[in-house]
């Protein structure tokens, strides 16, 4: 059980309760496809995306797009607060879930893209990076795993 992922549940169920098309998940710390899942929602929701889906499908990241970048400027707290909370399900500390884009949130990000193997590129969260924060895909390695793997290549010639 992770605490700042609990946090992040209980956060998305209490903002988000009462949204049509919401579905509350589970409160028990647990990152999974659940917590993605409503954090996808809850994105769709801010978006103006209808009907809420737990597909981050085509619908939902052109109108990511047309909103533009997550940057310090960002007005919208609640978009913040997803990312910083999809931070924290993806094993990143974004500092906290408090709606500011700042350094931590800006630094947890970078990390992310690096272990993905995007590089940095200015601290902005674009949105394919954010559909990226959104699914179950590890970019850090787990205890006991190799970070050799990620060089691995099943293409590779004999």
């Amino acid at each position: 059980m992770d605490e700042m992922v609990l946090r992040a549940q209980k956060w998305v169920n209490s903002a988000y309760k009462g949204v049509a098309g919401y579905n509350p998940v589970d409160e028990d710390g647990i990152t999974g496809w659940s917590t993605m899942y409503a954090l996808t929602r809850a994105l769709q929701h801010e978006l103006g995306v209808a009907p809420l889906s737990d597909s981050f499908g085509p619908a939902t990241l052109a109108a990511l797009t047309a909103h533009g970048e997550i940057t310090g400027t960002e007005q919208n707290l609640n978009m913040v607060k997803i990312a910083q909370s999809a931070c924290y399900c993806k094993g990143y500390n974004p500092g906290d879930i408090s709606g500011t884009y700042g350094p931590m949130t800006a630094k947890a990000i970078h990390a992310m893209m690096e272990n993905a193997g995007l590089g940095f590129d200015d601290g902005r969260l674009r949105p394919k990076v954010f559909k990226a924060l959104l699914t179950m895909d590890a970019y850090v390695v787990v205890a006991g795993g190799l970070s050799k793997v990620r060089s691995v290549s099943l293409f590779q010639e004999a």
